[in-house]
């Protein structure tokens, strides 16, 4: 049996949205280290869109399908087939990512070390910083976001409040991607994901002192831009430390932990809620901040997509 054809057999099928969530690996791939965050970034600012249209678009279905005569929900689902088919269009002529990822990690050296079947400590060390970062920015903004609609319910404001909280959280999210992704490759990983940390547990604060709708929102709107910090550079630094061949697989099972992490925080989010209320909800997401501390304290950066092993001072 040939290795193509074993890995073949081992492919386990998966859903759309994990696929959709790799597309950020895709940018990281082909990108030198030394412009790796901006490539990640790139595919952030584009969920703008998504955010922003996705409601706007929910709005209009109704007076639309009344128009033409077609239930709402069921005019959204008829755009949705030639939307997928103009994108499967664009993409059909463009190069394997992962060829470009080989060519690049040839022409840079980075991600040489991690070419063997068992991944070097340092190696694995990294991989775990980013990826307890990544589950920890997840988490910390699923603590708060997982029951904010039942907090702005319960503080007695109307769902125009609640819209304005999303959109502010969405800014914070999305809206400075691309600066996010320039301090990764200017200031390095390991202070990005520290500052997202820091911003991350900012707003935790301000949600747990400042208990009324401006300070829910102040709040979400730093939990969004803490996790844009710890999420684009989470990714990088996974990216920066796997060959080509493995960072699809590592990165999956990355995105599998944060995902259930953040499952896990939001329905215990809101038994906490019930507890403790707003202000047990930003506590809860300063603790969940502080869980990678440890683990950025002991990672070596020489420069930014470069890191040093535990002997010596040659990096990765």
């Amino acid at each position: 049996m040939t290795e193509a054809s074993w890995r073949h057999r081992r492919a386990r099928p998966c859903d759309a949205l994990d696929l959709l969530n790799l597309t950020r690996l895709t940018a990281a791939e082909m990108f030198p280290p030394s412009e790796r965050g901006r490539g990640v970034a790139a595919i952030q600012v584009s969920a703008i869109f998504g955010a922003v249209f996705g409601p706007i678009l929910l709005g209009l279905s109704k007076p639309i399908g009344d128009l033409i005569g077609r239930a709402p929900l069921e005019f959204v689902w008829f755009l949705a087939p030639p939307l997928l088919l103009t994108s499967a269009f664009i993409i059909r002529g463009i190069t394997e990512p992962r060829d470009i990822a080989e060519r690049v990690t040839q022409s840079t050296g980075v991600g040489a070390a991690a070419r063997p079947i068992t991944l070097p400590l340092h190696s694995t060390r990294m991989i775990l910083t980013g990826a307890v970062t990544i589950a920890a920015s997840q988490a910390a903004m699923a603590a708060v976001m997982g029951v904010a609609g039942a907090a702005v319910a319960h503080a007695g404001h109307d769902v125009s409040v609640l819209s304005v909280l999303m959109f502010l959280h969405f800014i914070g999210m999305f809206g400075l991607s691309l600066v996010v992704g320039r301090l990764a490759d200017r200031i390095g990983r390991r202070s990005t994901m520290s500052i997202g940390l820091a911003l991350l547990a900012t707003g935790g604060t301000v949600v747990a002192l400042i208990q009324t709708a401006f300070g829910l929102g102040a709040g979400l709107l730093l939990v969004g831009l803490g996790w844009s910090f710890g999420f684009i550079a989470g990714t990088v630094l996974v990216t920066d430390v796997t060959a080509p061949a493995r960072r699809a697989r590592i990165m999956g099972r990355v995105d599998l932990v944060s995902q259930l992490t953040s499952g896990l925080i939001a329905v215990g989010g809101g038994w906490w809620f019930a507890m403790h209320g707003v202000a047990g909800l930003g506590v809860l997401a300063i603790a969940v901040a502080a869980t990678p501390v440890t683990l950025l304290l002991l990672t070596r950066e020489a420069k930014p997509g470069r890191y040093l092993g535990q002997i010596g001072t040659d990096p990765i």
